[in-house]
C-alpha cells in the first residue's frame, strides 16, 4: 500500500505526457430515454445538444462532446435532422464528438447494428467507434440488440487521440489499457445520464 501510495502521489505531480492542455465543452442534454426514437425527438435532440455546444465554441472550447445515444437516428441516412445536424456541426467550426446509432452489413445478408461514438470534424464525418463490451440484457436482446464492435481503439481529433469508452466500457479496463496501447492521449467516456 505504502508502494502504490508514494507512487502514484509522485506520477500525479509530474507534469501530464503530450503536446499540452486543450478546452473541452461537455453538453448533456436533459432529454429523457422515453423519449428516443420518436419522430419528434430527432429535432429536438439535435436541438439540445447544438444550442449549448454553440455557446461552448464560442467560450473556447476545441472540442465538444455530447453524450451516448445524443442522436436516435441513424446519422448514415441523413433524414431532414440528419441534415440539421451536420449543418450546425458545420457551423461550429470546431470537432464534435457524439453517440449514435449505427448499421452496416452483417454476415451474408443479415445487418447489424451498433452502438457508436461519432467523431465529426468541421461538419463531415471523421471517425467511428462502436461499442466492444455491450451492457448484458439491456443490449444483448431485446428491442435494442446491439452487435458488439472491434475497434478502431482511437478517435484520430486533432487536440488529441481519444480512446473512446462508452457507458458501461468504463468497467472494463482492458479497453482502456488497448487504447492507450494503441496510441490514445485522452480517455471519454461517452453516457446518457439523463436517467439520473
Amino acid at each position: 500500500l505504502l508502494i502504490a501510495l508514494t507512487y502514484g502521489t509522485r506520477r500525479l505531480a509530474e507534469p501530464p505526457d503530450g503536446p499540452g492542455t486543450f478546452t473541452v465543452g461537455i453538453v448533456q442534454s436533459g432529454i429523457g430515454r422515453g423519449f428516443r426514437w420518436q419522430a419528434s425527438y430527432r429535432e429536438l435532440g439535435v436541438t439540445e445538444h447544438l444550442t449549448p455546444s454553440a455557446g461552448l465554441r464560442a467560450a473556447g472550447a476545441e472540442l465538444i462532446v455530447w453524450p451516448e445515444h445524443a442522436v436516435s437516428f441513424y446519422v448514415q441516412e441523413s433524414p431532414p435532422a440528419g441534415d440539421r445536424l451536420k449543418a450546425g456541426l458545420t457551423a461550429l467550426r470546431t470537432e464534435v464528438v457524439l453517440g449514435g446509432p449505427h448499421y452496416g452489413p452483417g454476415p451474408g445478408t443479415s445487418t447489424v447494428y451498433q452502438n457508436s461514438i461519432y467523431l465529426f470534424r468541421d461538419g463531415g464525418y471523421a471517425a467511428r467507434y462502436d461499442k466492444q463490451h455491450l451492457l448484458p440484457l439491456a443490449e444483448t436482446r431485446g428491442r435494442t440488440y446491439y452487435t458488439p464492435g472491434s475497434g478502431p481503439l482511437i478517435l484520430p481529433a486533432r487536440m488529441a487521440r481519444l480512446g473512446p469508452l462508452l457507458c458501461f466500457e468504463a468497467m472494463v479496463p482492458r479497453l482502456a489499457r488497448q487504447a492507450v496501447a494503441a496510441g490514445a492521449g485522452v480517455l471519454g467516456n461517452l453516457t446518457n445520464d439523463s436517467w439520473f
